[in-house]
């Protein structure tokens, strides 16, 4: 190994700033002044830097300090290691430089720290000689163990190969003419190929030319070259940077799929389609610009990216940028749809500001975005996709823009931060789950344009106090306020006929509710577990009172149902225990199964039917039942009623 002739560039220095250690003994036994003793950490390193050969050398540097020392630099770098990374004043650390197998220069910088003081030292390697892009008939490499590169020898290059050597930490491939191409799948899985200089006379790139090439850490693309064809660079994993030619137009789908340690590559302004999973997997790729002149995203483009990202195209593909750990997204230009699942599950997105012109945002665009707590909307908006903001659970607000005629299926499903939000007067419908498990949602308005409330639609928003349901709407879905704990106004107008089953049920804090004329439906568990509420008003409209409505609603102390209803179903009115008295219609000609099990506080009740309704015993042992006046002993011969006090009674 030749010795180096290196020139002092620093001077050893002991520092007194800095990662100072004070010690202060304070005598004060006589009343005197305290006396203090300093001490200071310091460090440096002779020399401070180093430019080694290509060809690779040794190199030593002189430690001086005041305290034992550490040292720490960037652990990715493998052909620069150092003799020791701790030790003591006047240590001697030699680094082992490897040969340079990249096609440029490359430094790496370490920092010795003696407690909070600290010192540089960076080493700098020269490029390969002799490796020339402009020779069209030679492609120049290094491969890590410095032998001839194995390549696939059914691989096209447009000329003939002469030879094919290694040597002075080269390799090249010399043709009887000009290379023009590099051929598909011409350096797959060539795991030893560490550099490569593609000549500038080569226009195309074939599919997996470069596929699997692990070690590869250095390429060039020529400026001819119009296409990056499918799968060219996937899983070059020690690909740090690519630079794209300005004439390129297309980059094909999993083109550098799996470059895991890729942190920049540009996208010129010629390209207009990136194509799926094109940088898929490229975990340490930031702050990516895509130009307008890009029309198509592909599926899964950029999953699992890390930058940040400004676009400006027409399209969106589905999953584009799934698992990406962007923090910021700028949505800008022509921009007109977003596609499904676009930014699934990018779990750091903080911001998202898209422009006008976009008109439709995909099915589960921005679900599970946890961080996402600021989104602006435009209002070219028409379109929501289903889960749209699906478990987006930081986000707050949300602006939803004159236009959009629906909010479907769990558009906003466990967004559990989002307080208020206004529904514009365009939207006709609110879907299954829209606003399911909002839990902190204590303000929202619905407008006379709204014709339906979906299943679920605001089940569980326990912060929701009040609600005004607009006479546009006819139907209340299933579930669609279950839940909503919190809520203790709400107005049902007058055109709604079917309050479906579990529409309000568990809404502890409700306490009396007016059920408007025209409602032909209760459904069942309705009102289940309304445990708060003292009196409701059922309307002559209802014909039946279904299984388990009234379930568990243990304020509620007196009930009148009206004529009309022929039905009380199994467990309608279980375990209303503070219901005394109940009035049942002439119109009834059947009672379920436990229809009033559990009522324990129930005393009286008046039963107007002439003729017995089909009946299962449930009143309780201690129950007066009043019925008309000359019936009473076909009540007092009925199995069923004959176990309780029967008195006849003058309805007139």
């Amino acid at each position: 190994m030749k010795y180096l002739t290196l020139c002092l560039t620093a001077i050893v220095l002991l520092f007194t700033v800095g990662c100072s250690r004070v010690a202060t003994e304070v005598n004060d036994l006589d009343g005197g002044d305290g006396e203090t003793t300093e001490s200071a950490d310091a460090i440096s390193v002779s020399p401070a830097s180093a430019t080694i050969p290509a060809e690779g050398d040794t190199f030593s540097t002189t430690v001086s300090s005041t305290d034992d020392w550490t040292m720490t630099g960037d652990e990715e770098v493998s052909w620069c290691e150092p003799s020791q990374e701790s030790g003591s004043n006047g240590d001697v650390v030699t680094f082992t430089v490897k040969p340079n197998t990249m096609t440029a220069e490359r430094d790496v910088t370490y920092t010795f720290w003696c407690g909070d003081e600290s010192a540089e030292l960076t080493i700098t390697q020269s490029a390969p000689a002799g490796q020339d892009d402009s020779d069209p008939y030679t492609i120049y490499y290094t491969t890590y163990h410095l032998q001839p590169v194995l390549f696939n020898s059914t691989a096209t290059f447009g000329a003939n190969l002469i030879s094919n050597t290694y040597t002075d930490g080269t390799g090249k491939m010399v043709f009887d003419g000009p290379v023009t191409e590099i051929g598909g799948r011409a350096f797959e899985n060539c795991i030893d190929l560490t550099s490569i200089t593609i000549p500038e006379s080569v226009t195309n790139i074939g599919d997996y030319a470069f596929s699997g090439c692990s070690s590869l850490e250095s390429v060039n693309i020529p400026d001819r070259v119009t296409v990056i064809r499918e799968r060219t660079f996937e899983n070059c994993s020690r690909l740090a940077s690519i630079t794209i030619p300005e004439s390129v137009t297309e980059i094909g789908d999993y083109a550098f799929s799996g470059c895991n340690n890729l942190t920049s590559a540009n996208i010129p302004d010629k390209v207009t389609v990136i194509g799926e999973r094109a940088f898929e997997n490229c975990s340490k790729l930031k702050d990516i610009t895509i130009p307008r002149s890009v029309t198509k995203i592909g599926d899964n483009a950029f999953f699992r990216c890390a930058g940040n990202f400004t676009i400006s195209i027409e399209v969106i593909g589905d999953y584009a940028f799934e698992e990406c750990s962007m923090t910021n997204l700028t949505i800008t230009g022509s921009v007109t749809e977003i596609g499904n699942y676009a930014f699934l599950d990018c779990s750091n997105l903080k911001s998202v500001n898209i422009s006008e012109g976009v008109a439709v945002i995909g099915n589960s665009a921005f679900n599970g975005c946890s961080s996402l707590t600021d989104i602006t909307i435009p209002g070219s908006i028409t379109e929501f996709g289903w889960e749209v903001f699906y478990c987006c659970s930081s986000l707050e607000s949300v602006n939803i823009p004159e236009g959009a005629a629906k909010i479907i299926t769990r558009t906003f499903w466990n967004c559990s931060s989002l307080k208020s939000i206004s529904i514009p007067g365009s939207v006709t419908e609110i879907g299954e789950r829209a606003f399911e498990n909002c839990s902190n949602l204590a303000d929202i308005t619905i407008p006379e344009s709204v014709t339906q409330i979906g299943e679920r639609a605001f089940y569980g928003c326990s912060s929701l106090t009040s609600i005004t349901i607009p006479g546009s709407v006819t139907e209340i879905g299933n579930y669609a306020f279950a839940s909503c704990s919190g809520m203790t106004d709400i107005t049902i107008p007058e055109g709604v006929a079917v309050i479906g089953d579990y529409a309000f049920a568990s809404c502890s804090g409700m306490t009396d509710i007016t059920i408007p004329e025209g409602v032909a439906v209760i459904g069942d568990y309705a009102f289940a577990s309304c445990s708060g509420m003292t009196d409701i008003t059922i309307p002559g409209s209802v014909t039946s009172i279904r299984d388990w409505t009234f379930y568990g609603c243990s304020s509620l102390t007196d009930i009148t149902i009206p004529e009309g209803v022929a039905v009380i179903g199994d467990y309608a009115f279980e375990e209303c225990s503070g219901l005394t008295s109940i009035t049942i219609p002439g119109s009834l000609t059947e009672i379920g199964y436990h229809a009033f099990a559990g009522c324990s506080g129930l005393t009286t009740v008046y039963c107007k039917a002439t003729t017995l309704p089909g009946y299962y015993p449930n009143f309780g042992s201690s129950c007066t039942v009043y019925v008309p006046k000359g019936s009473e002993s076909d009540y007092m011969n009925s199995w069923g009623w004959k176990e309780y006090k029967i008195v006849g009674y003058d309805f007139n």
